[in-house]
């Protein structure tokens, strides 16, 4: 392992809101528990739009929504021309779509086909929602850790890495699209959300306030031992696969103060963006490997907000601080120029665009006007 050395080169006080998080997972969204096979349960204060995924080429974004009933997986356009209900014709939930990185497919999670409270399955269908397909029914449990983590497509789009949570113990099973599975090599642990490499050949994870990588098929395990404070959440670079975003966490005298570092897994290098946060989460690199978009802040009782730190000049911009509202789940636009993320500000939860410097943002999913 190479010699550590450890440098601050950057930090910046913007405004945020200290919200109750379990191992990783913002409380603020659907949570597979939320679900119940037999029924279509909505959570109080959580009704709207959630969870935005881009397409590849930039042209859509899908989320899951309750704004027909139950939860369902929608596509609109990101120019606000068009939105369409994928899984109208289901009576289950459906939610968490991710496009697949070529495009053709979404992958979500659904309660259809499960027996008993909190089961889910992970469903595949093509991007019109056509040809849906349960990928995990002969696996028993549900889908995502037991803090809620939930699964990451490799970037050939023919194999999902899926957190499964069954008896109290998470494994990590790779899904892949010709109908096979396997369980990756890695001991039982309760492991946040697989992050992989932008070449996609490894994966980092959290197991156990610890820091831990892989082969992108679970083999040669091993953990990364370079630091004193827990470790929360890990992040890799699109463009560098010796590069990792990590959250930290530090509890002293009962107060939490999260960090946000870079490690650099070829010089054993540890560059200090961020500290002495209270919330630190969802964070997202922009695809150029540029800039981090991130909800937190410093105060407990400040808003919370998403919030930029560019790599070269790490000074945090907040981008929503005039907003009163809870702005959550950056997602950003393909060509790294937008960020999609959620907003109450104008009630429930819808889906917003903004430019990448915070301009022009709108409300997406209340412009349009809905086709079933």
């Amino acid at each position: 392992m190479p010699k550590i050395r450890r440098r601050i080169i950057g930090q910046m006080i913007v405004a945020g809101m200290m919200f109750i998080i379990a191992n990783n997972a913002f409380a603020y969204h659907p949570t597979l528990a939320t679900f119940n096979s037999s029924s279509s349960m909505r959570m109080q204060g959580t009704d709207g739009d959630f969870s935005p995924n881009w397409s590849p080429d930039g042209e859509w974004i899908t989320f899951g929504s309750d704004r027909a009933g139950n939860w369902d997986i929608w596509i609109v356009n990101a120019d606000g021309s068009q939105m369409i209900n994928l899984t109208a014709d289901s009576t289950e939930n459906e939610f968490l779509p991710k496009w697949s990185p070529d495009g053709k497919r979404i992958a979500f999670v659904s309660t259809s086909g499960c027996i008993g409270n909190g089961c889910t399955d992970l469903w595949v269908m093509n991007s019109d929602g056509t040809n849906a397909a349960n990928f995990t029914e002969t696996i028993d449990g549900s889908v995502g850790s037991a803090g809620g983590g939930d699964y990451q497509w490799s970037p050939s789009s023919d194999t999902l890495f899926v957190p499964y949570y069954h008896n109290k113990k998470t494994q990590l099973w790779l899904i892949k699209l010709d109908g096979t599975h396997e369980l990756g090599d890695i001991p039982t642990r309760n492991i946040s959300l697989p992050s992989l490499s932008g070449t996609g050949s490894q994966m980092a994870f959290v197991a156990d306030n610890t820091l831990w990588i892989a082969e992108s098929d679970g083999s040669e395990l091993h953990q990364i031992e370079m630091l004193n404070e827990d470790i929360e959440n890990v992040a890799w670079s699109p463009i560098d696969d010796n590069l990792l975003a990590v959250v930290t966490k530090i509890d002293e005298n009962f107060i939490v103060e999260k960090g946000l570092i870079l490690i650099d897994l070829n010089t054993g290098e540890i560059i200090e963006l961020l500290n002495k946060y209270r919330l630190i989460t969802e964070i997202s690199w922009s695809p150029d490997g540029n800039t981090i978009a991130f909800v937190g802040g410093v105060e407990e009782s400040d808003t919370a907000n998403i919030n930029l730190v560019r790599i070269v000049q790490p000074n945090a911009i907040n981008l929503t601080t005039e907003s009163d509202s809870y702005n959550l789940q950056p997602a950003w636009s393909p060509d790294s120029s937008k960020i999609a993320f959620i907003s109450t500000t104008y009630g429930p939860f819808n889906i917003w665009i903004m430019n990448s410097d915070g301009s022009e943002p709108y409300n997406l999913t209340e412009q349009v006007s809905a086709a079933q």
